[in-house]
């Protein structure tokens, strides 16, 4: 493997056929983002011709992403990866006279709400917060317009009344984490270094940690933090007191299997309703015959005069694709393993399966089948925007660990699908039929049957495991 960092983006380069090599981009490396949360996202990938040298060029695309680290649902709203509350009111204030040295300044409204300006966005925009008006700092809430004017109380410079007569508009309370560990280590030979150029290694981790800020508490914070005079630039608005901490590994294996060690904590008693650590965007169609997706596990189903069955895997374009659809317990084909992954095959123009994309969560720690179907509302979310949201726990969540998945790998047949994703020292093999062809697995010991649905066929030897099925998955692990 080769890792090179530059500037905000990490790169990694793997071993992926005879002629090519898999190169995935991430962005997000750079601590200081004042108006973003800035975490590490994934960004590109694709293939690279073996003997080229500039391994920042991609010769075969396969995604261009923009927006694929994952947030938390908490109270009502999304919060964290590339989301902050959605509470500010930008208001259009043509020739303000307002500074950076008015952060933090507290005004009320003509219906008496009190306000905090928290940002300066340019000459013409100011942004700012109103009081909790929630039963707690805990159940927080905010009023989402400003009413008549805004007359000043304290703590700023620039004390002349603003009229609230131009356009107002949401946006998110943001950067809304605060980091506490942003790194690239390589391992080599059993040895662990920090990567600050380029570098040789075996497998790579960008370990990050980081806490989610409470919202109610930020305005008060700026007005504490502010200095004599005032602020002389836009201050972090990642401030006052963390009510959840997230820490992340994304391990990259040699094979370019993407893992997410993920360690999720609540710090105060929000409602943590809901919690993915894994989602994606859709794939590019780069052998022109459509990508289509699995959803093993998931039963057919209606949505509205439409029929979805997801044992085979369904073209996302033209469609249709389900429009809204939450998989609860009663779209699971066993109740027992609630549906833990997606599956994106790539076509070419005659039918034929070049690539295969999965994405889920490993059967361990919090994801472990028992653990999950105690702990879910729903399984996943189907949305029209074909994004792929996985769900790892939901409804009343305090903490969440556990290892997600991202593995790009090629086709063995058109009609079986089989992926392995290596984590300490095991090795998870997934196997899903659409149509009859059986697939040959080498292991190193003999593999454990964890799951197993629909006619598939699974025949486990000491060095093999050999999979057959015209519809179905099976899941194994092997001791290494």
């Amino acid at each position: 493997m080769y890792v090179s960092l530059s500037k905000n983006h990490a790169l990694f380069r793997t071993p992926y056929s005879d002629t090519h090599d898999l190169v995935q981009i991430f962005r997000g490396l750079i601590f200081s983002q004042r108006t973003i949360n800035g975490a590490i996202d994934f960004m590109n990938a694709g293939l690279i011709q073996n003997g080229k040298p500039d391994y920042w060029h991609i010769d075969v695309p396969f995604a261009i992403s923009n927006d694929e680290t994952t947030p938390c649902r908490i109270n009502q709203e999304w919060i964290g990866g590339n989301h902050g509350h959605p509470c500010v009111v930008h208001l259009a204030v043509k020739n303000h006279d307002k500074t950076y040295a008015d952060i933090g300044s507290l005004w009320v409204d003509g219906e008496g709400t009190k306000f905090t300006l928290v940002s300066i966005v340019d000459e013409e925009i100011l942004g700012f917060v109103s009081e909790n008006i929630g039963e707690s700092d805990m159940r927080y809430a905010f009023k989402k317009s400003i009413a008549e004017s805004l007359t000043y109380i304290s703590h700023g410079v620039n004390t002349g009344t603003i009229a609230a007569d131009g356009t107002q508009t949401i946006a998110y309370l943001a950067p809304a984490i605060r980091f506490l560990k942003k790194q690239v280590v390589g391992y080599q030979n059993g040895e662990s270094f920090l990567i600050h150029g380029g570098a040789e290694c075996d497998y790579a981790e960008m370990q990050e940690e980081f806490e989610i800020m409470n919202p109610a508490l930020v305005s008060d914070a700026l007005r504490a933090n502010r200095p004599e005079g005032g602020y002389t630039e836009q201050p972090s608005l990642a401030i006052g007191k963390p009510m959840l901490r997230q820490s992340k590994i994304y391990r990259i294996a040699a094979d370019g299997t993407v893992l997410c060690i993920f360690n999720l904590e609540k710090l105060m008693d929000v409602d943590f309703e809901h919690c993915m650590c894994v989602m994606y965007q859709e794939k590019i169609d780069i052998y022109g015959g459509g990508i289509h997706r699995a959803l093993p596990g998931v039963l057919p189903f209606q949505e509205g005069e439409d029929s979805f069955d997801f044992s085979m895997p369904i073209a996302l374009y033209p469609g249709p694709y389900p429009q809204d659809v939450k998989l609860t317990a009663s779209y699971w084909e066993n109740p027992a393993w609630p549906p833990d992954r997606f599956v994106d095959v790539f076509r070419d123009r005659d039918g034929h399966d070049h690539l295969g994309f999965a994405c889920g969560y490993l059967p361990i720690l919090d994801g472990e089948p028992s653990v999950r179907r105690e702990n879910l509302t729903f399984a996943a979310h189907l949305y029209r925007t074909r994004k792929a949201y996985p769900t790892f726990l939901s409804g009343g969540v305090t903490k969440a660990r556990g290892v997600a998945y991202k593995k790009y790998f090629a086709s063995q047949t058109d009609k079986t699908s089989v992926y392995t994703v290596p984590y300490e020292n095991q090795t998870y093999i997934y196997a899903d039929c659409f149509g009859g062809e059986s697939v040959t697995v080498p292991t190193e010991s003999k593999a454990r049957l964890l799951d197993q649905t629909g006619d598939v066929m699974v025949d486990v030897a000491e060095d093999r495991v050999v999979v057959s099925g015209t519809r179905g998955h099976a899941v194994l692990v092997v001791e290494n």
